[in-house]
């Protein structure tokens, strides 16, 4: 009786054991539900620093925040076997408060009067963007084309030779780091703007908010 008690046992738990096992592999397949792969478009603000030269041609530094829009066309037009590629246009708005060349971080708190307090500085990224997920949740990809910049007061920040023009675009190359979180995703996005006299470099910390 106690033999086949353990028999019957023994059955049980082998059977219990394989369920498990297969249980097991069905989930780690299953995709990340909102994961990277799955992204088509989405909203990403950011927040981070803005480095230039100002007007005393001093490496200046400043808060900078806004956002991008990025739309992976790959998603919708290439088949199914090139699912791990990222390629579309990014665009947005990124934007820093300057002040004088003497302001804090936040361009404020100047001590001397240089004309320059109200000056702000944005730029709209015209850009293509081309990436590839080597998981379904990290993304690695590069991003470059236009920055098109606004100076309210051109001679507080220093980009080009021409110190009267307001709106200029000038190429931009830089990089994005992505890691899915499940819903959203967490990421890095470094960027240089190379101006004719001196570059402009921007690093933000993103969070991509999918809207498809």
């Amino acid at each position: 009786m106690h033999t086949k008690l353990l028999v019957i046992a023994i059955s049980a738990l082998g059977s219990l054991a394989a369920w498990a096992q297969d249980d097991m592999g069905s989930r780690t397949e299953a995709k990340v539900p909102g994961g990277l792969k799955e992204e088509k478009l989405a909203v990403r603000p950011q927040a981070g620093v803005l480095v230039f030269k100002d007007a005393q041609r001093e490496d200046t530094s400043r808060f900078a925040a806004g956002l991008t829009l990025d739309w992976n066309i790959a998603s919708t037009v290439m088949p199914e076997s090139m699912s791990n590629w990222y390629i579309g246009p990014s665009t947005g708005i990124i934007y820093s408060h300057l002040g004088n060349s003497d302001a804090n971080f936040f361009g404020t708190d100047s001590e001397v009067s240089q004309g320059n307090e109200g000056a702000n500085f944005f730029y709209v990224p015209a850009n293509v963007k081309i990436g590839y997920n080597f998981t379904d949740n990290f993304r690695l990809a590069a991003h470059g084309g236009a920055n098109i910049t606004y100076r309210s007061q051109p001679n507080s920040i220093v980009i080009g030779t021409d110190q009267t023009s307001k709106t200029t675009a000038f190429p931009n190359v830089g990089a994005d780091m992505e890691w899915g979180l499940g819903g959203v995703a967490l990421g890095l996005r470094p960027d240089v703007t190379l101006g004719t006299e001196e570059a402009i470099y921007t690093g933000s910390l993103t969070l991509a908010i999918p809207l498809a």
